[in-house]
């Protein structure tokens, strides 16, 4: 399952992966500089505080990292069943392509997001062996 730790433990490996800390790689995503702050993981209350798919996703963007390349850090941190065969983006069902606005690629951004949510469900749903 994905948990609260874990996707903390991925966001922490891609930053080291790219030389950089978690604000760095915040920063290169054109977040603030505190989004991945480990301070900032959870709520004053002490629940846990999930980074947003959109983040996620800048991230991802920022660093030309595959979804399924994200994901798959470690021998059973996540197992997939045999028969899985993502697309070429790793999604099971990728969204077709949207034409670029004149304003920028927010289409993109967002098809991105809506993926990687989509991702984030279907690991979640797959037990840990």
């Amino acid at each position: 399952m994905l948990s609260h730790d874990t996707i903390w433990e991925l966001i922490d490996r891609l930053a080291h992966q790219q030389g950089l800390t978690p604000s760095g790689l915040a920063r290169l995503a054109g977040l603030d500089s505190t989004t991945f702050n480990p301070s900032k993981r959870h709520k004053a209350d002490g629940r846990p505080r999930w980074p947003s798919t959109e983040s996620i996703a800048k991230i991802l963007d920022a660093t030309q990292t595959a979804p399924n390349s994200f994901f798959a850090v470690r021998k059973g941190l996540f197992t997939q069943p045999a028969e899985h065969h993502p697309s070429s983006s790793g999604f099971h069902d990728e969204a077709p392509k949207t034409q670029q606005s004149s304003t920028g690629n927010h289409g993109q951004r967002i098809q991105k997001s809506t993926g990687l949510l989509q991702r984030l469900k279907e690991l979640a749903e797959v037990p840990d062996h």
